[in-house]
């Protein structure tokens, strides 16, 4: 009988530890979501004031669009696998892809590559 009171005592204590210890976070969260909250009501209120002044809103600018995985080609991707880390692997890689957006061929590039070697 004393095994189950000290058991229960200890799952109510722990609960309580834990009860106690997400107060805390649970607070902070609070103030942050006020505080947003605020912030929101006051751009939506300054958004209707220059409506019914009438005022030209213009759109928001576009997010800048991530350009396209480009594939190496066979023969410089040859190259980019010679290398033994992945960090190398990767800096050769981003610099033929920008030497290839540059208007350079593979052939081109291979040649910078053996000439500097």
């Amino acid at each position: 009988m004393m095994g189950v009171l000290l058991y229960a005592a200890g799952v109510g204590t722990g609960i309580f530890a834990i009860w106690l210890a997400s107060r805390a976070p649970l607070a902070a969260q609070r103030d942050v979501i006020k505080y947003l909250q605020d912030e929101l009501r006051v751009a939506q209120d300054r958004l209707l004031s220059a409506w019914k002044e009438e005022a030209v809103i213009p759109p928001r600018d576009a997010a800048p669009t991530s350009q396209a995985f480009v594939a190496l080609p066979h023969e410089l991707q040859e190259l980019v696998d010679d290398w033994e880390s992945a960090e190398s692997r990767m800096v050769m890689a981003a610099k033929f892809r920008v030497k290839m957006a540059g208007g350079l061929s593979p052939a081109e590039i291979l040649r910078e590559e053996e000439a500097g070697r």
